[in-house]
């Protein structure tokens, strides 16, 4: 007897066996009650035929797969009499892998352990099935557009909105396939064979982006800079090609002269689409990388000019406000309080402090951007035009100093310890930094006395 027999006798058992009911309680009367198991999603009955479907909410049905029988729900089903040509097809269509379900009475389930094996076996193996089928499926149907559609481009009675359309339609389906290297194929070859297209500016885009993903950069940039180099603008679903080009080139390309070039077209073509602020940082930054300090200068100029250039947050530049203010500072001053080592500036101020020399100290004070902070405070929040004189600190005010700086030292800042200023908040931490400002080499790399955090470090 084939499996598949074999499964169908039980289940005919099954069916034709009675309903064993357990007697209730005795009642008062003497009478009892029959138990009745009301049927519910946790106790349905068996379904004796597939042609009842139509009665049953979301209704159940028998699929054959694999010589064994199982059972599937399905939801929506059309609530009407099928002949079995018509219930195959909607079955087909409407049909759900994630839906199946054991339809056994629960009196009659501990009778129907074999069938319940067998099941449990077929599970696994009809979802792979199923999921494999239909993937082998969609894959086959997408491949049979291809060839229409193909077919469909031959016709050269077609307008430019019909070609595109299919065009796109078979780039689509490529995508969906994940053949990037006969997409590209086909997309350089539209392109190359009809030259007066008007969309080759977008077929050209899906090829860039197609080495894109690939991993090619370089040659997706060659594609990206072919369309801003080549052909005019154009706008598909709301979306500028070359704004697209721009922002992928911006993310690809490692050179800063084309990179200047592609911030530049960004600020002069889109400024409604970008972030102009961050736009003229990341411009000034290009700018120091090919040693045009003017330019720079101009850039971060610029940006401070922006209403939000002390808030906002730019990837991988965490300082920006701080930087630029500081080299725009640097610019407008004569730059006379600099030392050139570390070594002199800790030594010139702890000699003014044991002198009690205040206008010394005053002298070696940064001319720019000077603060006196909290160390809950940033520098930012500090007054740029504080102004305030260590005279009347000193005087009657015994100060003091550590004899090394402090371990937060590193490379490019300092720290000095210092105590006996005030009353009210005695320890200074006198700050002293590096100056960066590559425009005049004389500066760049000396130290200066930038500003005070005052209290002890948290």
């Amino acid at each position: 007897m084939t499996p598949r027999n074999s499964l169908k006798a039980v289940l005919e058992k099954t069916m034709k066996q009675k309903r064993k009911i357990k007697p209730a309680r005795q009642r008062t009367n003497g009478q009892r009650d029959k138990a009745k198991i009301p049927e519910s999603p946790e106790n349905p009955t068996i379904i004796r035929n597939p042609m009842k479907i139509a009665s049953i909410p979301k209704a159940s049905i028998v699929f054959k797969n694999f010589r064994f029988v199982v059972f599937l729900s399905i939801r929506n089903f059309p609530k009407k009499n099928l002949n079995h040509n018509q219930f195959n097809r909607i079955l087909h269509k409407r049909l759900s892998c994630q839906s199946v379900i054991i339809m056994v009475n629960s009196n009659t389930m501990h009778k129907t352990k074999f069938f319940s094996l067998v099941f449990v076996a077929v599970i696994p193996f009809f979802l792979t099935d199923c999921k494999t089928s239909s993937k082998k499926d969609s894959k086959q149907i997408l491949m049979e557009d291809q060839e229409k559609l193909a077919n469909l481009l031959q016709n050269e009675t077609l307008d430019q909105t019909q070609r595109y359309s299919i065009v796109n339609k078979i780039a689509l389906n490529y995508m969906l396939l994940e053949k990037n290297q006969d997409l590209i194929l086909f997309l350089t070859s539209w392109v190359e064979d009809h030259p007066d297209d008007i969309y080759n500016a977008y077929w050209l885009g899906l090829t860039a982006e197609a080495y894109r993903k690939t991993g090619a950069e370089p040659i997706a940039e060659y594609y990206y800079d072919r369309i801003l180099r080549n052909y005019p603008d154009l706008s598909v679903k709301g979306k500028s090609i070359h704004f697209e080009c721009l922002q992928q080139l911006i993310r690809i390309s490692k050179n800063s002269k084309v990179r200047i070039k592609y911030f530049t077209d960004l600020l002069n073509r889109f400024p409604a689409n970008v972030s102009i602020t961050e736009l003229y940082l990341r411009l000034a930054l290009e700018y120091e990388k090919e040693n045009e300090w003017d330019e720079a200068l101009k850039a971060y100029t610029m940006f401070l000019d922006q209403p939000d250039s002390s808030t906002i947050q730019i990837s991988g530049e965490p300082n920006a406000f701080k930087k630029a203010r500081q080299i725009v500072g640097f610019s407008k001053s004569d730059k006379d309080w600099t030392f050139e080592s570390l070594s002199a500036l800790e030594n010139a101020i702890k000699k003014a402090i044991r002198n009690y020399d205040w206008r010394a100290l005053d002298r070696y004070k940064a001319k720019v951007n000077f603060f006196s902070i909290s160390w809950k405070q940033d520098e930012i929040d500090s007054d740029q035009a504080e102004e305030f004189s260590l005279k009347s600190y000193m005087r009657g005010n015994k100060v003091r100093y550590n004899a090394e700086l402090d371990e937060l030292s590193n490379a490019n800042e300092a720290y000095l310890r210092t105590w006996g200023w005030s009353q009210y908040v005695s320890t200074w931490y006198l700050y002293f930094r590096k100056v960066n400002y590559p425009r005049d080499p004389e500066i760049n790399g000396n130290w200066e006395w930038a500003g005070i955090y005052l209290g002890e470090k948290l």
